[in-house]
């Protein structure tokens, strides 16, 4: 029992000698320019590892054997600082450190960027009109109406509104001649044959200058033009069939297309009191005709016809 109390004795007595021996470096860290405290900031004391780290009110403390040291302060926002410091036994140093708030000169930051602008033209070929899905027969309104700013009022007329605007503000063109009334049957169809268009485009804002007298939109239709390579298509559809053939002879080309619904005959089959006299008019048809004439190497004439029933 004496040599435990003994033991313990001598080791109070070791430790209070060697806490003698050392100091305590204690502060408090402030900005220069508002006296507000600095939290977090590293203290390190020069070519040792001992350091400490100042809490949000700014203050430190750290213990060190007696001595002369370089006392290192960092913080990301302010200069680094370095203070002398000597450390006396047994003794307390009291550190009130300003530090300087970091200032950068930055050079001129310009800032560009391009104007998304929502597209107001839309190039359309009649093949991707043809291909789309459909019920009965194709039409570029319908498709059209599926772009965005353009919308149909129902599914029973072939009218169009673009961008808000009534559906007699759009204009139609088919090789620059405005066609007034581009439908059959009431406006449930579209009265362009697609086997005779080359080019669709579709303005919905921003005309071109050669594009004027409406405010809505623009629907312009180019037509093909005769080819040397001669052909003929057929085509049958639910409500329709049409026809379409190129031929050349010497220097004149000829493209020649129609189609004709038979919704007529039907319904006379189902209903034979429907005479061919009846006021119910349940057929349309169209034709389109090109002849071109070649009269030298740059010169063409060109006769168009198109007619619509």
């Amino acid at each position: 029992m004496k040599s435990v109390i003994l033991i313990l004795t001598l080791f109070f007595c070791i430790r209070t000698l060697l806490s003698a021996e050392n100091g305590v470096i204690s502060g408090k860290l402030y900005n220069e320019q508002t006296n507000k405290p600095v939290a977090y900031a590293n203290l390190i004391v020069k070519d040792s590892y001992l350091g400490a780290s100042s809490d949000e009110s700014g203050t430190f403390t750290i213990q060190l054997p007696a001595g002369k040291y370089i006392l290192q302060i960092y913080h990301v926002v302010y200069y680094p600082k370095e203070i002398p410091v000597t450390v006396t036994p047994g003794q307390k140093v009291c550190l009130s450190i300003a530090l300087e708030e970091k200032t950068e000169q930055l050079g001129v930051i310009t800032v560009q960027a391009e104007r998304n602008a929502a597209p107001s033209h839309f190039a359309l070929k009649p093949y991707s009109v043809i291909n789309a899905p459909a019920v009965g027969e194709p039409d570029v309104v319908r498709v059209a109406a599926m772009l965005p700013g353009i919308m149909q009022n129902n599914d029973y007329r072939a009218e169009l509104n673009i961008r808000g605007g009534h559906a007699d503000q759009t204009q139609f063109l088919l090789d620059g001649i405005e066609v007034f009334h581009p439908q059959h049957l009431q406006g449930m169809f579209g009265a362009f044959n697609l086997w005779a268009m080359e080019n669709i485009d579709i303005y919905t804002a921003r005309f071109p200058a050669e594009y004027a007298g409406r405010l809505s939109g623009i629907i312009a239709l180019e037509s093909k033009r005769p080819t040397k390579e001669a052909y003929t298509k057929a085509n049958l559809s639910l409500l329709s069939m049409g026809l379409a053939l190129t031929r050349q002879w010497g220097n004149t080309s000829l493209l020649f297309a129609a189609r004709r619904t038979y919704l007529d005959l039907i319904a006379r089959m189902l209903n034979s009191k429907i005479s061919y006299n009846s006021t119910i008019n349940l057929f349309y048809w169209c034709n389109f005709c090109c002849c071109s004439c070649k009269k030298c190497f740059i010169c063409y004439i060109y006769l168009i016809s198109c007619y619509s029933s």
